[in-house]
């Protein structure tokens, strides 16, 4: 494709091997192809003067019909964070415009919405995680505090999270009987309920509920 520059468009032809691509002519000279639909969509028509910034613009409106599939394709398996969808976009080699003006229509349309993801997220990973590895995990895929704070707040029961906490404490503790120094199975069981996302205040708790219960 001949370097762009700036001028108004003078012919489209429909291109030989694709007819459902257009050929724009500026000032004279072939200057790049989209297709037909996006010449359409866009309104452009002879005569129009057309800057780079606007090329630039045809050319990622061209790009986003098969970009915007390839998104739908990968939102199908499973919910997915705007910056999933980034990522899978620009791993498939799409330019960032374009990426943008896919993720832009997504949104629009209802596919992409960070806040109901972070709910669904919640909902799965706290059967099994603590909500601090939840948060962080949440964090990873690019979802803002505000709407992890909400939805987990709208997905945490305290009295099931203390009674889930109780239970993997106790799966744990006999996982560690073998140690014989009371003070290091301890510190095994604090570390590893950490890990898997509990806050040190109700690791701490838990802890100390099972030792007077003993």
């Amino acid at each position: 494709m001949p370097e762009f520059k700036e001028g108004h468009i003078t012919q489209f032809t429909a291109q030989q091997k694709n007819p459902l691509r257009v050929s724009i002519y500026i000032d004279g000279k072939f200057s790049f192809g989209i297709y037909r639909d996006t010449v359409l969509q866009s309104g452009i028509k002879k005569g129009d003067f057309i800057g780079f910034e606007q090329h630039q613009r045809l050319l990622a409106e061209d790009q986003m019909p098969l970009a915007k599939q390839k998104a739908l394709h990968y939102i199908g398996y499973r919910p997915r964070s705007v910056k999933e969808v980034q990522k899978k976009l620009k791993e498939e080699g799409y330019a960032e415009d374009v990426i943008e003006l896919v993720i832009e229509r997504l949104v629009e349309l209802d596919f992409l919405d960070d806040a109901r993801f972070a709910e669904l997220f919640c909902e799965s990973r706290l059967k099994k995680y603590g909500p601090e590895r939840v948060k962080m995990d949440l964090r990873r895929l690019g979802i803002g505090n505000d709407d992890i704070l909400n939805a987990l707040h709208e997905t945490i029961d305290e009295e099931d999270l203390a009674q889930q906490i109780a239970q993997l404490a106790e799966k744990l503790q006999s996982k560690y009987s073998r140690e014989e120094d009371p003070r290091k199975r301890n510190q095994k069981l604090y570390a590893a309920l950490i890990r898997r996302g509990y806050s040190y205040d109700l690791v701490g708790e838990t802890l100390r509920n099972m030792k007077n219960e003993a």
